[in-house]
């Protein structure tokens, strides 16, 4: 059952409250319109945000590829294994954890659909807060005890460069999931919330909005 059916008795009484209480506003079958086309565009955002993830994390490896035929002492080859497994675990925990969801169930009542819909925001809200733990340490952890092994043997130019490299990366991946990723996430919440509990409908075609 979808909420704009008849049947639907909670629906039914939120849209009559709605016309006495919003005169003028959308009706909640509009809303339910506006906010399916909202979630629609964010479940393609999540997409190819995982997708821009995978093509990343294949060059990875394809950059290890390379390393691992250049490599001349034992600390390298480890260092490159280690990056390995790390991108790879990456890859894999992107593709069970990164995705949008299934879409939310329009026959749920209107508490449920909202709790649901927002559900699915915080879910990638959790999932790019922890990127510091599930990447960005073990990221910075191998590049600290690479360089220090190389610190207590015979240095080489390159060497120097390993670190400084992979904690600007980190540094970099974390301003753009854990605040600037998180901050849009947010931001699209915040629109299909203000036209589940406001009536707040933003068209991109309508100059006041």
């Amino acid at each position: 059952m979808k909420p704009t059916d008849p049947g639907n008795e909670e629906w039914k009484q939120m849209q009559e409250l709605w016309a006495q209480s919003h005169p003028g506003r959308p009706a909640v079958d509009e809303i339910l319109s506006y906010v399916a086309g909202r979630s629609e565009e964010f479940d393609r955002k999540i997409l190819w945000r995982n997708r821009r993830e995978w093509l990343g994390g294949l060059a990875g490896i394809v950059g290890l590829y390379i390393y691992m035929n250049m490599v001349e002492t034992a600390v390298e080859f480890v260092f490159g294994v280690s990056m390995g497994v790390l991108v790879i675990g990456v890859c894999v925990h992107m593709w069970r954890s990164g995705r949008a969801g299934a879409p939310v169930d329009p026959g749920l009542s209107r508490t449920q659909f909202r709790e649901s819909m927002q559900e699915k925001f915080e879910r990638q809200i959790r999932l790019l807060r922890a990127v510091k733990i599930w990447f960005l340490i073990p990221l910075t952890a191998t590049g600290a005890v690479t360089a220090w092994v190389y610190r207590t043997g015979e240095i080489a130019p390159k060497d120097w460069f390993y670190f400084p490299v992979i904690l600007t990366g980190a540094v970099i991946a974390w301003f753009a999931n854990e605040w600037a990723g998180e901050k849009s996430v947010r931001e699209d919440w915040e629109t299909v919330r203000r036209a589940l509990d406001d009536g707040e409908l933003t068209r991109d075609d309508d100059p006041d909005a």
